[in-house]
């Protein structure tokens, strides 16, 4: 959501990195993929599908359109990315037994474009608590500790599984 990217932005300029912010409109497909290649952190907070019947029209939804698998793997250039983050619903589904020995989804697209690492999800999310999630996951990451990958993102969930309101 639009709340969701404007508090992530926030928070990451405020642990010291520069951000490129896409607001709503400016969030075209093409747009999405320009500004995605060459940097090192590319955070997409928004809505996606996967499309089980054909898994290439798969997409990242922008202002303008989808982002499908086949556009991610022609238009993007990740090999400069630490991570990529997508923060919308059943982002990392991929269909193993239609597919054969390769996954097809959004993750082994972006895998594809030279991203070292990507971070999705399987099922549905709630907008508030992933916004949470991520701004913890964030602040672990991208903090003087510098965890892992996945310790950041273990971390995290085991502190908004355990947070108060206050928290």
């Amino acid at each position: 959501t639009q709340a969701e990217a404007e508090w992530l932005h926030d928070r990451v300029v405020a642990l010291g990195h520069q951000t490129t912010w896409l607001q709503q409109q400016q969030a075209t497909a093409a747009a999405v993929a320009a500004q995605a290649s060459g940097h090192r952190l590319v955070h997409f907070s928004g809505h996606a599908g996967y499309h089980w019947d054909t898994p290439l029209a798969s997409a990242l939804a922008c202002a303008d359109g989808p982002l499908t698998l086949s556009a991610i793997s022609q238009q993007m250039d990740l090999r400069l990315a630490r991570l990529i983050t997508l923060s919308a619903c059943s982002t990392g589904l991929s269909d193993v037994f239609r597919s054969g020995e390769e996954f097809i989804g959004l993750p082994a697209a972006l895998l594809e474009t030279g991203a070292p690492a990507v971070v999705a999800s399987l099922w549905p999310v709630h907008d508030v608590s992933t916004a949470f999630l991520m701004d913890r996951f964030y602040e672990l990451w991208l903090g003087p500790e510098s965890p892992s990958i996945t310790s950041a993102l273990s971390r995290a969930a085991a502190w908004l599984r355990s947070a108060t309101r206050a928290d």
